[in-house]
């Protein structure tokens, strides 16, 4: 029987890319999404400067970028479960013990310590198990499972918001990551195991840092690297730049975003196959600029 029996097919492959889209609920509703709603909440108890708050998100995203090697060993070498799992305790737990930061050496802490979190529950190990699973059907499988991300813009971060006036900024956000911890690391570990396209560690170790040597690694990360520097900056002051603006609900902004964004995934997915991946690429960096040039 080949070694790729199953692949694009199997039950079991869709019940991965069911728990890969939970996990992208629970890492980019808490660890990207709400970040905005932390630095409103944190100024107004202890005062902290919008631009320092911020360098310490963009220190946590600089940091796990680094550590994105060795979350792609640790998976060939543990198994995409263990990743999982070890990432969304790590960002668990560094989010339960967040609300009760006074000094700022403790946010920064926090932060750093939340950076392997992240890139263990995010895209790189979403990537990288939906790669063990399918083949044909890569790009339906991970677009479907990376929906999760968009679908926590348009329920955590609102839902957050909507907690906060009526149980305090620290009982909400430890409920609700209870919550998603919880329903994430459930489906983890039911669903989530090696797929029959495993690469062995050996080969994962060898090709670690070989991209790094090739002009067409970086005509790809590059131009990706720009986009999402311009998209995390806007999604992560959305929420502090509409708090407090006559009219305008930063729970609903933030879950209008996040339908279009879904609804953009979704539609992709279906025909990304089909495309020229760097003709759909700049069309969607495209849209992206003249959207928030319009906002602008």
């Amino acid at each position: 029987m080949s070694s790729a029996a199953g692949v694009d097919t199997s039950p079991a492959a869709w019940r991965v890319v069911f728990a890969c889209f939970l996990s992208a609920v629970f890492s980019w509703g808490f660890g990207f999404y709400a970040h905005g709603t932390y630095l409103v909440e944190l100024q107004k108890a202890h005062g902290w400067s919008t631009g320092f708050i911020s360098s310490v998100v963009t220190a946590h995203y600089v940091l796990g970028a680094l550590l994105l090697p060795r979350i792609a060993e640790a998976i060939g070498r543990f198994g995409p479960r263990a990743v999982f799992l070890s990432g969304l305790f790590i960002t668990a737990t560094a989010l339960m013990i967040l609300p009760s930061a006074t000094e700022p050496w403790q946010l920064v802490a926090l932060y750093l310590v939340m950076a392997p979190g992240w890139n263990a529950t995010s895209v790189a190990p979403i990537a990288a198990t939906i790669g063990q699973w399918f083949d044909r059907k890569r790009g339906l499988a991970l677009n479907l499972a990376l929906s999760g991300a968009t679908v926590a813009g348009l329920v955590v971060t609102p839902s957050l918001l909507a907690a906060i006036p009526r149980l305090g900024f620290a009982d909400a956000e430890r409920l609700m990551v209870a919550i998603g911890v919880l329903v994430a690391g459930g489906a983890v570990v039911l669903f989530v195991r090696k797929g029959p396209l495993s690469a062995t560690p050996a080969a994962v170790r060898r090709s670690r840092l070989a991209p790094l040597r090739q002009w067409r690694f970086w005509s790809i990360s590059a131009p990706f690297a720009f986009v999402m520097v311009s998209q995390v900056g806007f999604l992560t002051h959305l929420v502090p730049l509409t708090t407090g603006r006559s009219g305008v609900d930063p729970g609903l902004a933030v879950a209008i975003n996040a339908v279009m964004a879904l609804v953009g995934r979704v539609v992709l997915g279906f025909v990304v196959d089909r495309l020229e991946p760097r003709a759909a690429s700049s069309i969607s960096f495209l849209v992206q600029v003249g959207a928030v040039a319009v906002l602008a």
